[in-house]
């Protein structure tokens, strides 16, 4: 069978990921932050979490503010509107996990050994 990628929507996308990859205890950023015209679009595949935040330099770190909805086959996703500059951030995986966006090519030491993600916005 053969399957043309161009000719499928997101949806389609993603239940060809989940197809390949699995859903136990998998976690796949789509392709890391995304401009879109309200502003910056986050995406994250985890669907073993219950809730999805995203903490980071734009908002303090707090992990309440920005909570990422859930689409029913695990796709978290959330649009922040952010100005120009460079973002740290990190997924909070049900207020406990903390992760760099696994879709991110740029990573910055914390100073805690551990890696932020980092974006810049142009």
């Amino acid at each position: 069978m053969f399957i043309n990628l161009r000719d499928l929507s997101l949806f389609s996308l993603v239940s060809l990921l989940l197809i390949f990859v699995g859903c136990t205890g998998s976690r796949v950023s789509l392709s890391g932050p995304v401009p879109v015209s309200s502003g910056v679009l986050f995406r994250l595949f985890y669907p073993d979490a219950e809730e999805i935040s995203i903490a980071g330099s734009f908002n303090n770190w707090n992990p309440i503010i920005h909570p990422l909805s859930e689409n029913p086959k695990g796709l978290w996703r959330i649009v922040i509107p952010l100005p120009r500059g460079r973002y740290q951030y990190m997924f909070v995986i049900d207020r406990t996990v903390w992760i760099p966006d696994p879709g991110s090519e740029m990573k910055i030491e914390d100073g805690f050994g551990q890696k932020n993600s980092l974006l810049v916005v142009e």
